[in-house]
């Protein structure tokens, strides 16, 4: 995978879950550090597979 892209496929995925997030928190009175956690667990999880992939 080229580097560009490798690059761009990292930020859309970000982003994707920047937005989960926020529209998520927009649906809820509070957040909790648990629900933070999960949300970052979540995406570092599909950072981690980008990166595996990314580096074969």
């Amino acid at each position: 995978m080229e580097r560009e892209h490798s690059f761009e496929l990292v930020m859309i995925t970000l982003e994707h879950f920047e937005k989960k997030f926020l529209m998520e928190a927009s649906e809820i009175e509070a957040i909790d550090d648990a629900d933070v956690e999960d949300y970052f667990d979540m995406m570092n999880r599909f950072c981690s597979m980008l990166r595996h992939r990314i580096a074969q």
